[in-house]
């Protein structure tokens, strides 16, 4: 005889008002420090950290083939920055870049500047610092922050002009970094 009797099922997941989604327009992202610091603002877009484990080493032995695990390897990202006015962009992404090591063929006369180069210390220290993304709630409260270590601009791009368009300028950074620390806030 079946069992007519009818239980309230619990309400999935998904559907319960407490249930709140990450969404891509709720984040912030520092860049720099000093001078150079970029206004989290005029932040457009960025790309999250990701990574790829490297191809698998292999080990024969008899009939089979055994893999092991490779490296963990950092991919690049992109941040992609408006460039108003004022605060000026381009120049602060350039100051970046001078205070990283690189001198202007231009400055090359006064004493030794000819013989400086770009340092990975020089990017990281006082400069760029340690990027965060921190993705934010309905309440503007941090649910996550990724921390990237040992920031090095790897390519700059200052956009393109065009006559028959009226979007805004924006300044693209190509970014490497060693390694990502991901912390949850709130969890729960």
């Amino acid at each position: 005889m079946p069992n007519h009797s009818k239980k309230a099922s619990p309400t999935p997941t998904w559907a319960s008002p407490s249930m709140e989604p990450k969404r891509k327009f709720k984040y912030i992202l520092s860049l720099g420090t000093g001078d150079n610091a970029i206004p989290t603002w005029l932040v457009k877009s960025a790309s999250r950290p990701g990574f790829t484990v490297t191809s698998p080493a292999e080990h024969q032995f008899l009939g089979h083939t055994f893999k092991f695990p490779g490296r963990v390897k950092w991919e690049p990202m992109d941040i992609v920055l408006m460039d108003p006015i004022n605060p000026e962009v381009a120049s602060k992404v350039l100051g970046i870049i001078e205070d990283a090591g690189y001198v202007l063929p231009s400055k090359w006369g006064v004493g030794e500047e000819w013989k400086k180069t770009l340092s990975k210390k020089k990017f990281s220290e006082n400069n760029l610092g340690a990027i965060s993304i921190s993705t934010l709630d309905s309440e503007g409260q941090k649910v996550e922050e990724w921390q990237l270590f040992n920031v090095q601009i790897t390519k700059v791009n200052y956009g393109e002009l065009d006559y028959n368009s009226e979007e805004l300028l924006t300044v693209t950074l190509g970014i490497v970094f060693d390694y990502a620390k991901h912390t949850v806030h709130n969890e729960g």
